[in-house]
């Protein structure tokens, strides 16, 4: 099956100020600062990206992050022949529930801004485990068609999945997010700087082979 952009059940870019009720806004930006919200909602899928000021408040004020940016830190998915042929990233954890919650306080907005638009799950409001910091670096670096509610050959209960990007596209070659919709077609896209993606952890998804460069990306499951 081809591979091809779906026209979404609604796409816009809208302007808000920072004194308005948005999802991601920086409140100490000012108010005559705008930024730009991109989004694609579908009944399979939510991907938006809220402005690089969100993604970079994270990243420059969580020093969990900081301190396991180091490759050496990290550890590698594919360690096996057998797992290789599924998954092959290096990965790091990061505990939502530790103060100040500089992670998992956005992802957690993001996530209930696009359950109330789509889905209206009941949610019982807590992570499904710690948010996962993932790296692809090395060429070949993937994840194969998979589901999240699937684990250790178990059915979990996780409901809805984030992925947010912490890299520009200009950073990488391949690496393309994948997802198959309920209509059997896929949706692709290849991540810029702050977008993020929620859908049902059921869907099944994966990362192409990277070509070259640093593909970097946080991953939640939440319940």
């Amino acid at each position: 099956m081809g591979i091809r952009q779906l026209a979404p059940l609604a796409q816009e870019t809208e302007q808000f100020s920072s004194k308005e009720s948005v999802v991601g806004a920086n409140p100490t930006r000012g108010v005559k600062f705008l930024y730009k919200m991109k989004r694609v909602i579908t009944e399979d899928f939510y991907f938006g990206n809220f402005g690089d000021d969100e993604v970079t408040f994270i990243l420059e004020n969580d020093a969990e992050i900081e301190s396991k940016k180091k490759d050496s830190q990290m550890g590698l998915t594919g360690d096996s022949d057998k797992v290789s042929t599924v998954r092959k990233s290096l990965i790091t954890w990061i505990d939502p529930w530790k103060p100040p919650f500089r992670v998992s306080s956005p992802l957690y907005r993001i996530i209930s801004h696009a359950n109330d638009a789509v889905w209206k799950y009941d949610l019982k409001g807590e992570w499904d485990g710690h948010i996962q910091y993932t790296k692809y670096i090395e060429k070949g670096h993937h994840y194969s068609w998979h589901q999240d509610n699937f684990r250790d050959g178990e059915d979990t209960d996780r409901k809805l999945s984030i992925v947010y990007s912490l890299c520009h596209t200009k950073d990488y070659k391949g690496g393309e997010f994948d997802l198959r919709q309920s209509n059997d077609e896929v949706w692709s896209v290849k991540f810029d700087y702050g977008d993020f993606i929620v859908f049902p952890s059921t869907i099944v998804h994966r990362v192409r082979p990277l070509r070259s460069g640093n593909r970097t990306t946080l991953v939640g499951w939440f319940r």
